[in-house]
């Protein structure tokens, strides 16, 4: 996210600028408006999630069967995670992170006000993924406006 500030701020800016044209609500245009501070905001929430303990494999309970058989009951991933939320590009980080750090696979939908920005958000994740030889697929965002 750091080396992608420029462009991530470049993006926004493009969703600003569109979301000013169609008048949208002061209220909606807020929430939209990325700058340093909230770029600097969304890469320490990334940071803490990182920090988190593996959320998948406890053993949330463990019991004897009267035949002797033990049975754990453990956390697993669900798979893969449909979201839909409104323009505000720091969801897209959010739900991002913690899907991979809970080992599922996600589909965004964000708001089509925020699109330019969620691309280029949502395209960091998927390289930085590349570059660590995960599967980049496990982030993927629907950058098509239409519903």
């Amino acid at each position: 996210m750091k080396s992608h500030k420029k462009k991530i701020l470049k993006a926004n800016k493009i969703d600003v600028s569109k979301a000013n044209r169609k008048g949208l609500s002061q209220n909606l245009i807020d929430r939209l408006i990325l700058n340093d501070n909230k770029i600097n905001y969304i890469i320490k929430s990334i940071q803490e999630v990182i920090k988190l303990k593996d959320p998948t494999k406890k053993i949330t309970s463990k019991w004897k069967r009267p035949n002797g058989m033990i049975i754990n009951k453990y956390t697993v991933p669900i798979g893969v995670i449909g979201v839909i939320y409104e323009s505000r590009p720091n969801v897209t980080s959010d739900v991002a992170t913690l899907c991979f750090k809970s080992g599922n696979a996600v589909i965004l939908r964000g708001g089509s006000e925020a699109i330019q920005t969620n691309k280029v958000i949502s395209e960091c994740f998927r390289k930085s993924l590349r570059k660590n030889n995960v599967n980049e697929n496990s982030v993927q965002l629907i950058d098509n406006a239409d519903r």
